[in-house]
């Protein structure tokens, strides 16, 4: 069991909080209640349009089966009482597999957005294969809906390609990304290029 806990599986944190997590299935199941999810979570009632109220989160994240890996949870902040009218709801699903040097995924999260009708839809592909001990390539596809009744924003369309070389203690990793309608901006595209290097003493 544990008594305090930083980062959920949906939400990024939770500032003021209480935390019981407990091994189950192979995996960790954990609930998150916050008093008050922004700006130091002090009330249980949101103070301002700045500010939600409280939130709570319940997930599980574990390895139920010889190579499976599955994440799943659901999330809920109380509205802020000036500039919407219901709570932020939020729900994620991950399911991956392993067979030899090949792990392959999906993930779907579903988050309402701050109006009485709308939400953010999300479903994510993945696949690595490690090619040799110190060498990994993995291809990425994500695609965002803004669900907005009534609007007419385009879905966000990402594809991601990453190639990974660990070199003992120095790892580096070139990433890039061709961004179709970022945040769900009609013509707004983006090509990424990324260099990351990590160091392990």
């Amino acid at each position: 069991m544990t008594t305090s806990y930083t980062d959920g599986y949906i939400e990024r944190n939770f500032d003021d909080h209480l935390a019981l997590g407990f091994k189950v299935a192979g995996g960790n199941l954990v609930g998150i209640y916050a008093p008050g999810t922004q700006n130091g979570g002090n009330d249980d009632a949101a103070a301002s349009s700045l500010t939600t109220g409280s939130g709570y989160e319940i997930t599980y994240v574990g390895k139920p089966a010889e190579g499976l890996t599955v994440g799943l949870g659901t999330a809920s902040e109380q509205s802020a009482n000036t500039n919407v009218t219901k709570d932020i709801d939020s729900q994620k699903i991950m399911v991956a597999y392993t067979v030899g040097a090949v792990t392959a995924g999906v993930e779907y999260a579903d988050k309402d957005t701050n109006t009485t009708s709308g939400n953010i839809k999300s479903m994510s592909y993945g696949a690595t294969f490690n090619a040799a001990d110190n060498l990994s390539v993995g291809i990425g596809y994500v695609k965002t809906e803004d669900d907005d009744a009534g609007n007419t924003n385009p879905d966000e369309k990402i594809t991601l390609l990453t190639l990974g070389y660990n070199l003992g203690g120095l790892g580096v990793e070139l990433s890039y990304a061709d961004i179709e309608n970022a945040a769900n901006a009609t013509g707004d595209d983006a090509q990424v290029f990324q260099v990351r290097s990590v160091i392990a003493f």
